[in-house]
């Protein structure tokens, strides 16, 4: 009677022993497929950053978006705002072709109000008084009201601090409501939002 609960007893700590091999091998398996996984994000994130520079200068701007991806600037004067939004503090005007490094991307909501002229507009003290400047297409202006197609719209330039208003169509808005903006960061230190109509992702 002892013999046969010895041996049953052995066979139990023998196949308690490989079981626990066997889970011990299992969570070690899983252990490295986490490490390949986060190894093959990582080279992913370091695909687009570029070499440090060689003269010597500060390069941590770049360094601090070196897991984004390169992009370039794709219209003229174009303003890096504080925000992510038409009317965030205008930061810097960038040229067209300027090489930036993207480094995050929202997509607003609620900003139904704002809006890209598509053609060249001119905008006066009033919606009907003298004209204060002329805008081109391309420029990011305010929607004030609309009412059925027509819409009033306003602009304040940050040169002169005038404000100008205009009514039109529209057809000659194009309405950035949801539209991508891109946190860019430039080798020469200018951090900020720009629009992503106007970054090309290289």
């Amino acid at each position: 009677m002892y013999r046969i609960n010895f041996f049953f007893a052995f066979i139990l700590l023998v196949t308690s022993c490989s079981d626990g091999n066997l889970e011990a091998e299992k969570l070690k398996l899983e252990k490295e497929k986490l490490k390949l996984e986060q190894e093959k994000l990582n080279l992913e994130k370091n695909k687009g950053a570029e070499p440090a520079k060689e003269d010597g200068k500060s390069t941590q701007v770049d360094q601090q978006a070196s897991s984004g991806n390169n992009g370039k600037i794709n219209g003229n004067n174009v303003l890096v705002r504080s925000e992510h939004s038409i009317q965030g503090n205008r930061k810097a005007v960038l040229t067209n072709g300027q090489l930036v490094k993207i480094v995050d991307e929202y997509r607003p909501e609620g900003n139904d109000n704002e809006a890209i002229l598509r053609s060249a507009t001119p905008f006066y003290n009033d919606y009907s008084g003298n004209l204060v400047f002329t805008l081109n297409k391309g420029k990011a202006v305010m929607i004030e009201s609309y009412e059925g197609n027509q819409y009033k719209i306003s602009y304040e330039d940050d040169k002169t601090g005038k404000t100008g208003y205009a009514k039109i169509s529209s057809g000659q808005l194009e309405f950035i409501s949801g539209d991508v903006w891109y946190h860019i960061t430039t080798s020469s230190g200018i951090d900020g939002w720009v629009f992503g109509k106007f970054i090309q992702k290289l």
